[in-house]
């Protein structure tokens, strides 16, 4: 699948800019911004344990049955969960952002990169960014 049918609908989409995400206090409310993303950390994608229900950390290993209290997970399981440190930026301004598990992947499969986030580095994502960003703009 071509990832960029991921943004086919973009013209459609009301565009926002970093100052009016800034100041939006609306935690649910989806941002369409047009400019670049840069990834803020070096080594491979970090990762903690933590609930496969609430994702709150649980120091203990990967694979651990458990009944949660923290959010009444009866049929727990400990699970990676991945975080991501990025940069959004476009004329009004700069926000940084952590971006976890879901959104991860969802950046991994509009990269086309087939990888647990485990295994994938920043310096592979930055420049899978990059191209993206280049194809989009000469479209």
């Amino acid at each position: 699948m071509n990832s960029l049918v991921q943004f086919g609908q973009q013209d459609l989409q009301k565009k926002s800019n970093v100052c009016d995400m800034k100041h939006s206090l609306d935690e649910v409310k989806v941002f369409w911004i047009q400019g670049n993303l840069t990834l803020l950390e070096y080594g491979f994608i970090s990762f903690y344990i933590g609930c496969n229900g609430c994702n709150k950390t649980i120091k203990s290993v990967e694979g651990v049955q458990f009944q949660y209290l923290h959010c009444g997970n009866k049929n727990g399981v400990t699970t990676k969960r991945f975080c991501l440190s990025v940069e959004i930026s476009d004329t009004t301004g700069v926000l940084e952002t952590t971006q976890f598990t879901n959104e991860v992947y969802k950046l991994l499969r509009v990269l086309e990169i087939c990888d647990t986030p485990d295994c994938v580095d920043y310096i592979q994502l930055n420049d899978r960014v990059r191209t993206l960003i280049s194809q989009l703009h000469s479209n």
